[in-house]
């Protein structure tokens, strides 16, 4: 690897239901552990606001992941998530074939959990524009 930096990201993601949100899996970094996230990353009003619609939701959320989430607010930041972790030691090699099968599950689990509300809520961003993201 000649001459290519090599990356200091720590998960994998992709574009959820809602534009600039997506769906993570989220390895180590200072803790020991993995993790699966709904990831914001939207203007601040705008993250507040689809965290506040999801949470309206928390309830059939985690009953349809099977996991209790983790909600910390975006507190007016262009980044927020909502995560479900493990705690894992990643950094030993044996440890990964468990830590791969229990982060495709989870992702997939989680997904599926957020799917529905996500696909409502892009339909209200469709419909009234981000400019607008109150409720009548």
């Amino acid at each position: 690897m000649v001459g290519k930096k090599r990356s200091s990201k720590n998960y994998l993601g992709r574009t959820a239901e809602v534009p600039s949100c997506k769906y993570r899996l989220h390895i180590g970094g200072k803790k020991k552990e993995a993790s699966v996230d709904l990831y914001l990353e939207r203007d601040p009003h705008e993250n507040e606001w689809i965290f506040g619609q999801l949470k309206e939701k928390k309830r059939e959320i985690e009953e349809r992941l099977g996991h209790k989430l983790k909600w910390p607010p975006p507190n007016g930041s262009n980044h927020g998530k909502i995560y479900f972790s493990q705690p894992f030691d990643v950094k030993k090699n044996e440890n990964w074939p468990e830590v791969i099968e229990w982060l495709c599950e989870h992702i997939v689990k989680l997904e599926e959990a957020f799917s529905e509300p996500l696909g409502l809520l892009k339909r209200k961003l469709e419909s009234r524009g981000a400019a607008s993201l109150k409720d009548p």
